[in-house]
């Protein structure tokens, strides 16, 4: 029998220190530069939020820019029940550059709101993950 996942706390402040949205191109196939922390902030204050959907990301279904601004707000007023996905990679085999895999609007909605901590799943070992948040 398997153990079921479950998620980890781990430090939005050092998790964006390594991948931060508002400074990496992170939804890079619909985006020309990253979004900004001030845009959200005005999404936030217009009102001006896009409810999160079930449809999975692929080709077919890119996003405006305004599109991941308001879906971002929406999760800063209205907050989140899943956790994000974390991946660290196999040390002496990957080093993933980005270590999230499932949930940058999420983590990004965190730093808007500065959450010192955001839940995650997390793909590998935990004190692998804390080592590449340490260093």
């Amino acid at each position: 029998m398997f153990d079921v996942p479950r998620p980890h706390p781990v430090s939005v402040s050092r998790l964006k220190a390594k991948n931060d949205p508002f400074d990496t191109l992170v939804w890079w196939k619909d985006l020309d530069t990253p979004l900004t922390i001030e845009e959200v902030t005005e999404a936030v204050e217009q009102g001006c939020l896009q409810a999160p959907d079930s449809t999975k990301y692929n080709e077919e279904t890119r996003c405006s820019r305004k599109k991941h601004i308001e879906r971002v707000a929406w999760l800063v007023v209205h907050g989140w029940d899943r956790p994000i996905h974390i991946d660290v990679g196999v040390a002496g085999f990957s080093d993933p550059t980005w270590l999230v895999g499932d949930g940058n609007h999420r983590l990004a909605a965190a730093i808007v709101r500065e959450d010192d901590y955001i839940e995650a799943l997390v793909s590998g070992s935990i004190a692998r993950l804390q080592n590449l948040l340490e260093n």
